[in-house]
């Protein structure tokens, strides 16, 4: 698990809000809203994070399901570890267009590694194959090292002018 926090942009705990069928033109199907709780790794932002699955409804009205990808539950909380540059690198690769973020709304995302069920500490996996669950507070302990490096450089980082 910690291999996949490390490649990920952001590590958290977050709360779906919503989860609709979307399609983008970007090669995914399904949309799931989540509001961050809690930040472990890498800088949230304070909106929603959207979650683009591969499962949802095709062309035809057709449910596909990617076993792989996180089920997710209206209000559910879970530990997701979520990574931009993948999600772009994906919807290039197969609909060579990734859905560009409106200002002010959700930021792309697909999830990397395994996703775990939030209930108060304690970490249970939902993903089949997957082994025995850890703590919240074991994981933090384990990435604080890495977070307090990648917020040291990310502060010293000179800031990046966004061009409209």
């Amino acid at each position: 698990m910690t291999d996949y926090a490390l490649l990920s942009d952001v590590v958290a705990v977050a709360r779906v809000v919503e989860v609709r069928n979307e399609r983008l033109g970007d090669g995914f199907r399904s949309t799931v809203l989540l509001e961050i709780t809690d930040s472990i790794l890498g800088r949230a932002p304070n909106r929603p994070i959207a979650l683009r699955q591969r499962s949802g409804e095709d062309e035809n009205g057709q449910t596909l399901r990617v076993t792989s990808e996180l089920q997710a539950v209206d209000g559910q909380s879970y530990l997701v570890m979520l990574s931009a540059g993948l999600y772009g690198q994906l919807a290039t690769e197969g609909a060579g267009n990734p859905a560009a973020s409106a200002r002010g709304a959700a930021r792309n995302y697909v999830q990397l590694g395994p996703t775990y069920l939030v209930q108060g500490d304690t970490l249970t996996p939902v993903d089949t194959g997957e082994v025995s669950p850890t703590t919240l507070s074991q994981l933090k302990a384990t990435l604080a090292p890495v977070a307090r490096a990648r917020n040291t450089a990310d502060d010293a980082a000179p800031a990046q002018e966004t061009v409209q």
